[in-house]
């Protein structure tokens, strides 16, 4: 931390402060050590602020602060660095994908951070990742093998506040007026720690699965014969340049009506601005712009065998255009997209081009009152009253639209089941379920609190004093989010 102050005139001064921190860039052992070590490169916090103080008039104060933060590499925990890392260095380059090898955007963070980290990190080949897939095994195995994989989140941030105020005295009357934003700028990954989206390096469940007909029981002899219940994948590393800017504007009064009374009032006004992504890739689903004659069919559940419940061996996927059975382990295939079927983003647009540029509007601007009262019951200051409601605003969790730029038509998702390695090295058929994504509700409204509090203080013996207060906050347009579905199971016949 370094500070300086200044008293530049007995009207002027200013104070600046630097604070940041640096750690050591190194190693962090993994769960085995020299397998799945990480590496942070870049773990410096920069906070730069300056204050300025100006005395216009006896009765006249002006105050401006400049502040901003900076967090410089967040990888949840850092980048893996070993040679595992690299399928072509330990055995895996021709295992099969469902996406080529994911692309590094050029000029992105990401690449920044692959290409920086310990001279660049193995996995990071020719501008794609060389990772090899995630791989789940099955409740038979306790403790399954470590997974190497791409980090949930690689992001740097930075945001700028600014803040100016206008105290005036007059009279019993202390008036202030102000203004405060905060722009601000994420730069980060897609990541599967967001709802909804698949690992862009791919998943492979090699776990025993009694609905898979060709299932060993064991993942590991499911893992040596190339059998999985299911593989998925993303298709490309998806990073999102995520923006917002917050004004607001206040005007407030502390009111000293008499010896015992002193009011206090204002009204915030909140220019909220949405975040989103600068770069264009999200998109938004619209339920009026959705066309059941444009809706991609997808393959129903049906019975190889006239028994009810139906085993769960015999299950099989119907095409609803013909009513004709896939036939004995297709079971995997309800639910998912029936090829060249409908339009792909029936209901979809993306963001400005049709739409709002940031994916989704808000109310441009937003009132916030504020009361406060102080009474002196018995004009002694023994025995006090004191309250005050004002009504709040707060942003949104940015998790709740960051995922967007991975919605369709900049991300896409597929999935297959119940099949071998061997059949998709050789161009088995590749399923598609039915677009994954995070809907955030367009006409948004802002999320508020109102919240108020009453009490008493008063002064007793023995030199102590009794608090007795309540406070309350009732929330309006809170956000919760989370998946929504249909199990194919309960899909219709």
């Amino acid at each position: 931390v370094a500070r300086i102050d200044y008293q530049i005139s007995d009207k002027l001064r200013m104070s600046a402060k630097y604070a940041g921190d640096f750690a050591k860039t190194y190693v962090y052992p993994g769960t085995i050590p020299g397998f799945d070590d990480k590496m942070t490169q870049y773990p410096a916090d920069l906070l730069p602020s300056a204050t300025v103080d100006y005395v216009i008039s006896p009765t006249m104060v002006f105050e401006g602060t400049w502040g901003a933060t900076q967090g410089n590499e967040r990888a949840a925990s850092g980048v893996m660095i070993n040679s595992s890392t690299n399928k072509y260095l330990n055995g895996l380059g021709a295992f099969p994908t469902l996406y080529p090898d994911a692309v590094v955007p050029v000029g992105s963070y990401q690449e920044k951070v692959l290409k920086g980290t310990n001279g660049g990190v193995p996995f990071y080949q020719n501008g794609r990742l060389a990772l090899p897939p995630q791989f789940t095994w099955g409740s038979r195995i306790a403790n399954p093998p470590v997974n190497t994989l791409y980090p949930g989140f690689v992001c740097w941030q930075r945001t700028q506040d600014v803040a100016l105020s206008l105290t005036k005295l007059w009279g019993p009357h202390t008036f202030k007026l102000g203004l405060q934003t905060q722009d601000s700028l994420k730069v980060q990954n897609v990541g599967t720690q967001t709802r909804g989206v698949l690992p862009p390096e791919g998943r492979v469940n090699f776990g025993n699965d009694g609905n898979n007909p060709l299932d060993s029981g064991f993942g590991f002899a499911n893992a040596a014969l190339g059998i999985f219940s299911s593989y998925e994948q993303q298709n490309a590393l998806i990073e999102g340049t995520l923006i917002y800017h917050n004004r607001d504007f206040y005007l407030q009064d502390n009111w000293r009506v008499n010896p015992k009374l002193t009011l206090d009032y204002g009204m915030r006004f909140t220019h909220h601005g949405p975040q989103w992504d600068k770069s264009q890739q999200a998109s938004n689903f619209f339920p009026d712009k959705w066309e059941a004659s444009k809706a991609p069919l997808l393959y129903q559940p049906g019975c190889a065998v006239a028994a009810s419940p139906c085993p769960a061996t015999s299950r099989v996927a119907i095409d609803p255009r013909s009513g004709n059975s896939l036939g004995i382990g297709s079971a995997g295939a309800i639910g998912t997209l029936v090829p060249n079927t409908g339009v792909l983003l029936n209901g979809i647009i993306q963001q400005g081009k049709g739409i709002n540029e940031a994916n989704y509007v808000e109310s441009f601007m937003s009132y916030g009152p504020r009361f406060g009262l102080a009474y002196d019951m018995k004009g002694d200051q023994t025995f006090v009253f004191r309250g005050s409601m004002g009504y709040f605003f707060d942003r949104v969790q940015g998790d709740s639209v960051f995922g967007q730029s991975g919605n369709p038509p900049t991300g896409e998702q597929s999935t297959v089941y119940y099949s071998t390695l061997q059949s998709l090295a050789a161009g088995g058929q590749v399923l598609h379920a039915p677009p994954a994504m995070l809907v955030y509700y367009y006409d948004a409204e802002i999320g508020s609190s109102l919240n108020w509090n009453g009490g008493v203080q008063m002064i007793l013996p023995w030199s102590s004093s009794l608090d007795i207060s309540y406070v309350g906050s009732h929330n309006f347009n809170s956000v919760a989010f989370g998946a929504i579905s249909i199990p194919t199971n309960e899909l219709p016949m």
